[in-house]
């Protein structure tokens, strides 16, 4: 629980793949238009892209945080949206809701409010992330590295 709310804190991470390609303009528009939505309903995380794959980390309250997740199910622009993680959370790990990609052009990125440049720098850490947990930084990390998802059961 936080000031947003009483309702139990959940904490979910998801992985989706691209129904389309998104170029980098649609990618900023998509951080445009997100991040205050998400920033008014009281849901903060981080969504990565990397080569047609989106990983994504919605945190707050159960209610909000589960029609978040269904409007990204039912949006035709992903596919293959599948939870990779699940749990009840005590206090958040993300201060606000950020996205992260490989644009092509990095200053035009890194001057849009809510990107974060993290998938500049080759070797992040726990601090470029917030406090967070351990299985979540690893899979973030993988994820980053490779460009591809690993295997839920193995994180």
């Amino acid at each position: 629980m936080d000031a947003f709310t009483t309702e139990q804190l959940i904490c979910l991470m998801y992985v989706s793949s691209e129904a389309k390609s998104f170029t980098d303009d649609e990618l900023i528009d998509l951080l445009l238009t997100k991040r205050p939505r998400y920033r008014s309903m009281g849901i903060t995380g981080i969504l990565l892209y990397h080569e047609q794959i989106f990983v994504g980390v919605l945190e707050g309250p159960q209610s909000l945080v589960q029609e978040v997740y269904e409007g990204i199910c039912g949006d035709c622009r992903y596919k293959d949206t599948s939870i990779l993680l699940l749990e009840p959370i005590h206090n958040r790990q993300f201060h606000d809701w950020t996205m992260g990609f490989r644009p092509n052009d990095w200053l035009m990125a890194e001057m849009t409010p809510g990107f974060n440049p993290l998938m500049r720098n080759p070797k992040w850490s726990h601090e470029d992330l917030g406090v967070c947990s351990g299985r979540m930084f690893q899979f973030l990390r993988k994820f980053h590295t490779v460009g591809q998802p690993c295997i839920a059961s193995k994180f």
